[in-house]
Formats: C-alpha cells, structure tokens, sequence
C-alpha cells in the first residue's frame, strides 16, 4: 500500500466515524471480477484480477447495515438529498464470474445491480480484452517479445521481468490512450508473439445465450459499455455509432429490454469529453456513469455520474473508509490529480 493511500484511507475512516453520520450520501459502486474459489475459472483470468466472492459477501451485507441499497435508476432519479446512506452496485465489462458468482450472492440478499457490458468479447469467444492479454503475456510468457515496430517509441529489455514491468505500466498507459486503430495494431502484435509460444486461451466473459437467460431476473439491469472497450474520447462519429449504439443495440436484441446506462471505458479524466457526452444521450441513454470518484446528489450531470472504484487488493477497513468517506476521498482525489470538478 503507498503512503499516499495508506493516509487517504486514514483520512476518509476518521471522516466515515464523524462528518458520515450527520451527512449521509449517496454512493455507486463499480466492481469489476468476483471469484469463487471453490469454482473453475473460464477460460483467461489472472487471479490477482478479482475480488474474493466471501469478501464481496461481506461487503453486501455490511452496505445494508449502515444504508439502503437502491437501482442505479433510483439512486441518480431522486435529487432529494438522502436521509440515510444509498449505495448502488454496478459491474463493468460482462465477466461470466458476474452470472455465477455475483448474481447468486446478490440475490441471497435481495441486491440490484446495473452490468455494463462490452459485447464484442461476448460475441467472440477469442476476442481477449488487452488487459487481460498482458496479464497473460506477464503470467505465463518466457521471452521478450518483439513489440518494437508497433510501439509509439523505441523500447527494448533485457529480460522478461523487465518487459512485465513495463507492460504493467507503461504499455497500459498506452493502450489507454490509444486510437482503435492504434490499439489494434498493438494487441495484434503482442497475440502474435504470444502465439509462438502458446496457445492463445479462451476470454473470460459471459456467452450470448447466457446474457438471454438473465434477462428475466428483475435484479439485474443491463448496461452499454461499447463493443471493444475503447477510449471513447479518441473515437470519430462513425466509431462512437458503432461503438456505442451498436453495442446498445445487441445488448437489447439479447435480453429484449431496453437499455437505458451507459458507462464509458475506464471512465476516468479523458476517457470521454463533450461530444461523446452528446452522442451517448443523442443514442438514446438516459444517462452515464465514470470511474471519476464523488457522492451522487442534485448536481450531479446525469451524463457525468460518479462512482467509487472497488480493487481486488482492497482490505475490507479500506473499503468500509473508502465508502463511508465517499466525499472526502472524493475531494483528495481531485486535489490529487490536480482537477476541480469531474470530467
């Protein structure tokens, strides 16, 4: 844990036991994996790349001790300020461990939940998410790869620990930041020098058939979160149409509701400016949530909603803080990244 966040936590616990309990807020939750130890894994997913199912359990529970868990719709509908704790629960990207594993706890506890989902790695089977390809690439790669001619710069290693490290970081960062088109070029690159030395694994997400039989579980809402998971902000018009309204479109065609959220890849400043805003409500979203940390209240954008990420490696007193805290670590965070308001 690092010294900044090691005292945020601190800060935001000893705000949740004074300023928390005369000021209740409202807060979404974004979570991504939950795993169930005691059930095999699909197809590719690094292990450090989920939140413990009985920590999740516990998280559930704990939320309805100290509030009231509400719909994403209702938490972002009702401008009156709250007179206990709201929480929400979303999930992004359509991991088939959200089906297994997290439905069934959710409705033990009688939890909704909104799942945005990204269906281009629902649709093909194969289609890794690049996040989850560098994990690979890291986990299970024995050579320096060759990545020379489709990187933006010149790098070079000299071993396999000092290409991970910089994948872990720096290839991120880039990919992050990266264009479809320069994404793609990148990811394929890195699938085929993995493919010399492995067979390339199956990704890790939900199948169509089973995005339909969900449909019916009044608990769950389903969301837009695109079809490749791309940096909307750096798409053209015609991307963000097939992004984004194809995405909706097959989403809808699959579980027969209408879908009305959105969220936008990895949601924090610059991944989504003016014109995607417009083009998210000109498609028919009645609004969208970021990874961009605040409370949800009567200012809120409805096109710019906060939410409160949830790690694998977060401690359950870190997260307890990080909830119950919600509008100072909020606050630390903008000062932190030198921003004034969200976006």
């Amino acid at each position: 844990m690092s010294f900044y966040t090691n005292i945020s936590n601190r800060m935001c616990k000893l705000y949740g036991m004074t300023f928390a309990r005369l000021f209740p807020h409202k807060v979404i939750l974004c979570y991504h994996n939950v795993h169930d130890t005691g059930k095999p894994t699909r197809g590719w997913l690094s292990a450090t790349r989920s939140v413990d199912a009985e920590l999740f359990r516990m998280h559930m529970k704990w939320l309805k001790q100290v509030g009231e868990i509400v719909t994403l719709d209702s938490i972002c509908s009702d401008s009156k300020p709250s007179e206990s704790n709201q929480f929400s629960i979303t999930f992004d990207d359509g991991y088939f461990n959200n089906i297994d594993t997290v439905i069934p706890i959710l409705q033990e506890q009688d939890i909704p939940m909104t799942w945005f989902v990204s269906t281009g790695f629902v649709d093909d089977p194969y289609f890794l998410p690049w996040w989850d390809l560098i994990d690979l690439a890291i986990e299970k790669s024995r050579s320096v790869l060759d990545l020379d001619k489709v990187l933006p710069e010149k790098v070079s290693f000299s071993s396999v620990s000092q290409q991970a490290t910089w994948m872990n970081s720096s290839l991120r960062n880039i990919l992050k930041s990266s264009t479809c088109d320069q994404r793609d070029v990148i990811v394929d690159a890195i699938k085929s020098a993995l493919s010399e030395e492995m067979e390339l694994p199956p990704n890790s997400f939900s199948r169509p058939h089973e995005l339909s039989s969900i449909s019916d579980i009044d608990l769950v809402e389903i969301g837009g979160h695109t079809v490749s998971h791309p940096n909307v902000a750096l798409c053209s018009g015609q991307e963000l149409h097939s992004e984004i309204l194809v995405g909706k479109q097959r989403l809808e065609a699959l579980s027969g509701k209408p879908v009305q959220w959105f969220a936008y890849p990895f949601g924090g400043k610059g991944s989504y400016n003016a014109a995607v805003k417009k083009s998210v409500q000109d498609f028919g979203f009645k609004g969208a949530v970021t990874l961009q940390p605040g409370i949800v209240n009567h200012l809120s954008d409805k096109f710019e909603i906060p939410r409160i990420p949830i790690s694998p490696g977060m401690s359950f007193e870190a997260f307890k803080s990080r909830v119950l805290g919600a509008p100072l670590y909020a606050l630390l965070h903008r000062v932190r990244s030198g921003t004034s308001s969200y976006g």
